[in-house]
């Protein structure tokens, strides 16, 4: 955008001085395709692209008018910039000291094409009725349409931003791959405050996307050439609340991520967390910190590095991939548990997790379970079972085969394999062992290969 911007403000500031050095002729003399003649060839020199327009006017207020502006990328080939209808007013002092201030712009039906390395063309569609200060815009109305295709997959964004000094008020609706997005709110931005550097801040009344809403979004933020700086990061969301912050650096494209929540219902963002193990609780609290690498999610999950700290309330298994293969082999459907408590760490994609869910008939703790995030398992899984719970279990013959009592409880030792799209539970070798310590050596070892 601001390349773009720049381009039609040189064209615009071209054209003005190339206006005010005959300035003295009357219109009359000086007529649309005179003008074009005279100008179009300066301008085209001045910015290395073939330009076309189909009419010129100015008048002695110091306004110019362009109507179907035309502007060809490099090789002209096709249209990087072009516009029904544009307007800019010319400042007449400073023209006339060959020093171009443009006080107002206003754009009709403009269409461009933004160029970014490595990504799909943007195609813009927007209306504009600016005010400008120095060549840049203060104040006004810009209607904007952006689409984009990126793997197959179309991106669109609709929006209305009103500029006021330094801030944007924008209200938005994307179409990203087929998931609405709706935002809502406020961008404040400050002068260049040094070589580079942005600062602002951003407050979101309201983000709407695949039907969760958060509220009360803000954030500052500092840019400049090497990174990203985002803190105070503060949103309510699902009944809860998140604070963070997060560094990019630009060069080589790694994230560092501190994110808190509180009170956060699982259930109510469930469509961006499915394919989690549980997704029917309350975070009580959680503390993470976590980097990566890359854009592209296989580079993500190959460097993700991180720490999380969890307490859950209301867990509630049921529904899950997870909780369908614990009931198929304890034979307990909807599992509750009144609290949870753990801490997963993860380096460079392989991580390790200790955790305890309990209630007043069910307990099951995790020591050292391992993960990747590739979706790979291997989780051992004590589970205690008490009072209704251990009599069913005591009614499925095969498990009691492997169970163990203790104080009147039973006692399960299990482990989770597969994959977290196809979880299966099995039997914890070592204890399976132990139950058949009278069999031949050799039906022990097709066991422990069996169950490991």
């Amino acid at each position: 955008m601001k390349t773009l911007y720049k381009l039609l403000l040189s064209i615009l500031i071209i054209l003005a001085l190339f206006i005010s050095s005959i300035f003295v002729l009357k219109k009359t003399v000086l007529t649309s395709e005179k003008l074009k003649a005279l100008a179009i060839p300066k301008i085209e020199k001045a910015i290395g692209r073939k330009v076309e327009v189909k009419k010129i006017d100015l008048s002695l207020f110091g306004s110019i008018v362009a109507e179907k502006l035309k502007v060809k990328e490099k090789g002209g080939k096709s249209d990087i910039f072009s516009a029904d209808y544009i307007s800019a007013r010319i400042r007449l002092l400073p023209l006339l000291k060959k020093k171009v201030e443009v006080s107002r712009l206003k754009i009709k039906n403009g269409h461009a094409v933004y160029k970014i390395k490595g990504l799909p063309d943007l195609k813009l569609n927007f209306d504009a009725k600016l005010k400008l200060k120095d060549n840049f815009p203060a104040s006004g109305n810009i209607r904007l349409s952006l689409k984009t295709n990126y793997k197959g997959k179309p991106y669109n964004l609709n929006g209305n931003f009103r500029l006021n000094k330094n801030s944007v008020e924008l209200k938005a609706n994307a179409l990203l791959n087929e998931d609405t997005l709706k935002l809502k709110g406020k961008v404040t931005f400050s002068k260049l405050t040094g070589k580079g550097i942005k600062k602002g801040d951003l407050r979101l009344k309201q983000i709407i996307y695949k039907g969760i809403e958060v509220k009360n979004l803000s954030l500052d933020y500092c840019l400049n050439e090497q990174k990203l700086s985002i803190t105070n990061l503060k949103g309510q969301i699902a009944d809860g609340y998140i604070d963070g912050n997060l560094q990019v650096f630009l060069k080589n494209k790694k994230f560092l991520i501190n994110l808190n929540a509180k009170g956060v219902k699982l259930e109510r963002i469930r469509p961006i967390i499915e394919k989690a193990p549980i997704t029917n609780c309350t975070i009580k609290n959680l503390k993470s910190t976590f980097s990566f690498k890359g854009t592209e999610d296989r580079t993500i999950k190959k460097t993700l590095t991180g720490k999380a700290d969890f307490k859950l309330e209301n867990v509630n298994l049921k529904n899950g991939k997870f909780s369908k293969a614990l009931e198929a082999f304890i034979g307990i459907s909807k599992i509750h548990f009144n609290s949870g408590i753990g801490t997963s760490t993860i380096e460079r994609g392989k991580g390790i997790l200790n955790a305890k869910f309990t209630s007043p008939e069910i307990k099951i703790s995790t020591n050292n379970g391992r993960f990747t995030t590739y979706g790979k398992l291997n989780i051992p899984l004590t589970v205690t079972l008490s009072g209704k719970a251990a009599e069913t279990v005591k009614k499925r013959l095969p498990i009691m085969k492997i169970a163990e009592l203790r104080n009147g409880d039973i006692q399960l030792h299990l482990k989770v394999i597969g994959t977290t799209e196809s979880p299966v539970i099995i039997p914890e070798s070592k204890v399976v062992e132990r139950k058949v310590k009278t069999i031949p050596q050799k039906i022990k070892g097709f066991i422990h290969k069996l169950f490991n």
